[in-house]
């Protein structure tokens, strides 16, 4: 068998360019920035289906009971098979096991930099902007009431 072929980057953007055109209407200066956002969307997306209806399942079957209902079937069975491909299940756990050799992650989740600099701000009692020092501290302060995957505190 051999490995399913994949879409290289520069196809992928012609062809989210080209749905994006067909169906809705941006302008020229802004559709830059919307095809970062689809792609990071479309990114998470993927990431999310895989960990609840491929990760979540041992056997091909019960992944299939359990198929989202937002994929195309023909297109949920090519996304099992790539997934259940072997180079694809090594590369996945080599990046799995590089991302947890990262010892000093932010704990901002999908908040932004910006956000916690305003928040800081906020409290400060002269409203004051925050120094890098004391964003970057309160970025890696963890919260007790959660488990995180790593402990390198």
């Amino acid at each position: 068998m051999s490995m399913p072929a994949q879409v290289n980057s520069a196809t992928k953007r012609t062809l989210t360019r080209h749905h994006m055109e067909e169906r809705y209407i941006v302008a020229e200066e802004g559709k830059k920035c919307i095809l970062e956002i689809v792609g990071a969307r479309l990114r998470g997306y993927k990431c999310w289906v895989k960990k609840h209806h491929f990760d979540a399942y041992e056997t091909y079957e019960k992944r299939w009971e359990n198929s989202p209902q937002t994929i195309p079937a023909a297109q949920f069975k090519d996304l099992l098979n790539y997934w259940d491909f072997e180079l694809v299940k090594e590369l996945s756990n080599k990046n799995k096991r590089n991302r947890l050799k990262a010892d000093d992650m932010h704990t901002l989740g999908q908040n932004s930099y910006a956000l916690l600099r305003h928040e800081l701000q906020q409290e400060d009692p002269n409203k004051e902007p925050p120094s890098q020092a004391k964003v970057y501290i309160k970025s890696r302060t963890r919260n007790p009431k959660r488990k995180y995957k790593t402990s390198y505190q």
